[in-house]
C-alpha cells in the first residue's frame, strides 16, 4: 500500500482496496469466537469456557456483522439445510440480543447495569433497530433481569441506585434513567465521565430514532461541550499530563451527533446556536491527529475505568475513536484533508502489521488486540471485541474512501443535480413496443426506473450496501432534437440524483490513439459512483463519416472496448445509465443485446396534441404574448389532418423556429399578434412548406450512397423499441 501518490484518486483507490482486502476476513474472525450454544461471542480464546454471554464482546460482534451486511453469515442453516431467509436470520439474532438484555451486565467486578455496559447494549439496539432487525417498540420494551446478589465489594452506579426498586427494568427505564442523570450517568465507580460512553449513548438512541427531553439533550450537550474545550485547550497546549486525545475526538463526535440530531427536530434547533461550530470541530479532529504515533495509534492516556477484581484498566481503543470520527466526520472536504488521510493510512498499515493468528487444539484464531490486558497481547492472543472494532473502522472507512472519491469524480466531470422542475416540464412522446403496445415515455420511466428507486429509498449510501434489482439503463435513439439530453436531466431531477454526461470528448481528450486507455480511465470513474445518473451524450460524434468502415470509430469503440464496460456498470447495478445515439442503425447490434441496456426506447417528436400541451415550454424565452393564447389560436389554425400529421413531425426546437419565422415575417412583436394575422389556408401553406424543406424530419432530404433519410430512419426506429 503507497503511502503516498501524485495521483489522488489513484491513492484513494489503492487505499480502499487495500482496506477491501482486510475486510474479507470479517466473517472468519468473529465466527471463531462464536460459541455454539448460544451464538454469542466470547472476548478472547482463554475466555471460552466461563459459561458467562460476554455482553459488551457480543454487542461488538453483532455492531461489526451489522455494519458489514454479514449478519446472515454466522446463523447456521435451520435444521441443517440451506441458508436461512432474511426473516429467519432477523429473529435469529432478536433471540440472541434479547438474551443479551436480560443477561447479567456485571463484569469483572463491574457491577451489573454499570455504565460501559449499559450504553454499550444500547447503541447495539440501535444497530439493529437501524437495520431493521429490530423494531424500537419491540426493543424498548424488552426487559434486564437483574442478579438477585451482586458484589457488595464494589459500590453501585448511580444508573443501578436510580433503579433500585424496579427487578426488571426495560430497556426504555434504562435509557430514560441515564438521559435524566446525565451526565452523572457517564461515571463509571469514582472515574470522571466519559465522552466515549457519551458517544454509545448519543449514537444508539440517534440510530433508534429516539426522542429525549430538550433539557435532557441541553445537560448532555452543555457537559460535551465543556468537555471538548477543556481537552482541546490541552492539546493545543500540548499538556501532555492532561491531555487525552481519544476524549477530544469523542467529544467532538458526540457534539457532531447532537448537531445532527437538531437540524432534524425543530424543537432542539436552537440548542445548535451554543454548540462549538463545524469549523471547531473540524480543527479539533485535526489536532487530534497531530498527535498520532509513527505505528498508527494514540498512547494511552486516562483510562475509562478500572475493572476492579483485576485491576486492569480500560482505555477507549484507537479504532473505537476512529470508526466514530469517520461516522460523524465522513464529509469528503475533511476526510481528504492530507494530515487526517494520511493518518487514516498509518492507522490502517497498522491493522495490517499488528494482526494476530493464535493457535489452540482444533481452532485458530485471527484479530486484534487492544493491549489492555497485557497477558493476551503479550502471548499474541486476539480479542473478539477488538477485531470487531477494528472491521467497524474498516468498514466505515471504505465507505467514507467512496464518498471521496466520487465527490471527486463529480467534480471532475462538471456533475450536478438538476432541478425536479425538468421532469414537470418534459412534454411527453409515444412509445410503441412491437405487437402493437403503446404507452408514454414518461409512464415507461416512472414504472420501470424510477419507482423501483423511490420504493427503494435508494442513494448513494444504500446502493454501496445493496444494489439496483430492476431495470437500470436505457438506450435512448432518434431523430436529433427530441430532448433525449433532456429526459435524463428530468429522471436525474425527479430522483435527485446528480447527472454526470459522457461527452466523445471524454474519450478523445489524449488524442484517437489513446482511445481505449480513456475508455478504461472512464469506466474506472464510472464504477466508483453510487446513486448517479450517467449519461453517454451525442456517441454519434466519434463517427467521424456515417457508413464508412473504414472510420467508423464508434463501432470500433463499442466493440472493442465499450461493450463489457456496459455490462460491468450493468452489472454492478449502483448507478442508473443511458445511451443518446440519433443513428442507433449505426451502433454495433451487440450494444442492444439484454445485459447493457434494460430499455430500447425511440426518442421522437411529440405529437400534435402533446405540443400544445406543453406549449408553454415550447414558448420558453420566445416573445410570444400570451401561451394559452397561442395554443388556443394553433388548434383553430391546424384543424385539418394533413396539417397535423405534418406538425406532428416537427421538433419542439423546429416548432419554435417556425413559430418565430411566422412572428418576423408578419412583423409583429408576439407570437400571438402574429397568429391573429395569419389566414388558415396561408398557415397550412406556411407548415406544408416547413414539413418539406426545413424541419429536422424534412421530406426533401437526399441521402448519399446507401444511407437514409431521417425520415426514412425515424420510421424504422419506431419499430425498435421494447423492454428486455
Amino acid at each position: 500500500m503507497p503511502k503516498s501518490s501524485s495521483d489522488p484518486l489513484g491513492h484513494l483507490r489503492s487505499l480502499r482496496t487495500h482496506v477491501r482486502e482486510l475486510q474479507r476476513s470479517l466473517v472468519g474472525d468473529l465466527r471463531a469466537f462464536q460459541r455454539a450454544s448460544d451464538l454469542s461471542f466470547f472476548t478472547s480464546p482463554s475466555s471460552e469456557d466461563d459459561g458467562k454471554v460476554s455482553v459488551a464482546t457480543t454487542c461488538t460482534a453483532l455492531m461489526a456483522l451489522i455494519d458489514a451486511g454479514e449478519l446472515h453469515a454466522l446463523l447456521p442453516p435451520s435444521n441443517g439445510s440451506g441458508r436461512r431467509s432474511p426473516s429467519e436470520v432477523d429473529e435469529g439474532w432478536r433471540k440472541l440480543f434479547s438474551q443479551v438484555v436480560a443477561a447479567t451486565w456485571a463484569s469483572s467486578g463491574l457491577r451489573d447495569l454499570n455504565p460501559f455496559t449499559s450504553c454499550m447494549v444500547i447503541r447495539a439496539m440501535g444497530f439493529l433497530i437501524e437495520s431493521g432487525v429490530l423494531e424500537a417498540s419491540e426493543a424498548l420494551e424488552l426487559e434486564h433481569f437483574r442478579p438477585r446478589k451482586d458484589d457488595s465489594r464494589w459500590p453501585p452506579s448511580l444508573l443501578e441506585t436510580e433503579l433500585s426498586d424496579v427487578t426488571t427494568p426495560r430497556l426504555k427505564d434504562i435509557i430514560q434513567t441515564i438521559a435524566k442523570k446525565a451526565p452523572d450517568s457517564f461515571v463509571v465507580q469514582k472515574n470522571p465521565a466519559k465522552t466515549t460512553l457519551a458517544y454509545w449513548f448519543v449514537d444508539g438512541i440517534a440510530k433508534a430514532g429516539i426522542n429525549l427531553k430538550t433539557r435532557h439533550w441541553e445537560k448532555i450537550a452543555t457537559w460535551a461541550t465543556r468537555q471538548f474545550y477543556e481537552q482541546l485547550t490541552y492539546v493545543v497546549a500540548g499538556n501532555d499530563p492532561l491531555m487525552d486525545p481519544a476524549s477530544l475526538a469523542m467529544a467532538a463526535c458526540v457534539i457532531g451527533r447532537i448537531r445532527a440530531t437538531c437540524a432534524k427536530n425543530d424543537k432542539l434547533s436552537r440548542l445548535t446556536e451554543k454548540l462549538p461550530s463545524r469549523v471547531e470541530l473540524t480543527h479539533a479532529i485535526e489536532k487530534v491527529f497531530d498527535h498520532q504515533t509513527d505505528s498508527g495509534i494514540w498512547h494511552k492516556s486516562f483510562p475509562l475505568f478500572h475493572f476492579p477484581k483485576s485491576g486492569a484498566a480500560d482505555y477507549c481503543f484507537s479504532f473505537e475513536f476512529l470508526e466514530a470520527i469517520l461516522v460523524e466526520f465522513s464529509d469528503p472536504s475533511i476526510i481528504g484533508r492530507p494530515g487526517i488521510l494520511e493518518g487514516i493510512a498509518k492507522a490502517v498499515r497498522w491493522c495490517d502489521n499488528t494482526r494476530f493468528r493464535f493457535r489452540i487444539p482444533g481452532r485458530t484464531f485471527y484479530g486484534w488486540n487492544a493491549g489492555g490486558e497485557v497477558t493476551s497481547l503479550a502471548a499474541s492472543m486476539p480479542e473478539a471485541w477488538a477485531t470487531s472494532a477494528v472491521h467497524m473502522f474498516l468498514r466505515r472507512l471504505d465507505v467514507a474512501l467512496s464518498q471521496c472519491l466520487q465527490k471527486s469524480i463529480l467534480t471532475r466531470f462538471r456533475a450536478e443535480v438538476p432541478s425536479g422542475e425538468k421532469w414537470k416540464g418534459m412534454i411527453d412522446v409515444d412509445i410503441h413496443f412491437p405487437g402493437g403496445e403503446d404507452s408514454k415515455l414518461l409512464d415507461v420511466a416512472a414504472e420501470e426506473l424510477i419507482r423501483p428507486v423511490e420504493d427503494a429509498n435508494a442513494d448513494e449510501q444504500t446502493l454501496r450496501r445493496s444494489s439496483l434489482e430492476d431495470r437500470r439503463s436505457a438506450l435512448l435513439f432518434g431523430p436529433p432534437g427530441t430532448s433525449k439530453t433532456s429526459f435524463a436531466k428530468a429522471i436525474a431531477g425527479k430522483l435527485k440524483w446528480p447527472l454526470l454526461i459522457i461527452n466523445p470528448s471524454d474519450f478523445l481528450s489524449s488524442g484517437l490513439e489513446q482511445i481505449y486507455v480513456r475508455v478504461t480511465e472512464v469506466f474506472q470513474d464510472l464504477m466508483d459512483l453510487s446513486g448517479v445518473v450517467v449519461l453517454f451524450d451525442e456517441m454519434d460524434a466519434l463517427a467521424q463519416t456515417r457508413g464508412n468502415a473504414a472510420l467508423d470509430v464508434t463501432r470500433q469503440l463499442l466493440t472493442t472496448s465499450m461493450l463489457p464496460k456496459l455490462a460491468d456498470l450493468h452489472d454492478q447495478a449502483r448507478v442508473i445509465f443511458f445511451m443518446a445515439t440519433n443513428h442507433q442503425k449505426d451502433l454495433d447490434p451487440a450494444i442492444t443485446r439484454p445485459g447493457r441496456f434494460d430499455l430500447l426506447l425511440c426518442v421522437g417528436p411529440p405529437n400534435w396534441d402533446q405540443k400544445l400541451g406543453g406549449i408553454e415550454r415550447v414558448l420558453k424565452g420566445l416573445p410570444s404574448g400570451d401561451p394559452e393564447m397561442v395554443g388556443q389560436k394553433l388548434r383553430q389554425l391546424s384543424q385539418l389532418p394533413d396539417t397535423r400529421k405534418q406538425l406532428d413531425l416537427f421538433t419542439v426546437a423546429d416548432l419554435r423556429s417556425f413559430l418565430e419565422h411566422l412572428r418576423r415575417k408578419a412583423r409583429s412583436k408576439t407570437t400571438v399578434a402574429a397568429l391573429k394575422t395569419i389566414a388558415k389556408r396561408d398557415f397550412q401553406n406556411e407548415v406544408a412548406n416547413w414539413s418539406e424543406n426545413y424541419i429536422t424530419l424534412n421530406r426533401k432530404e437526399k441521402p448519399k450512397g446507401n444511407e437514409m433519410s431521417l425520415l426514412d430512419e425515424y420510421k424504422g426506429d419506431m419499430q425498435a423499441s421494447r423492454i428486455q
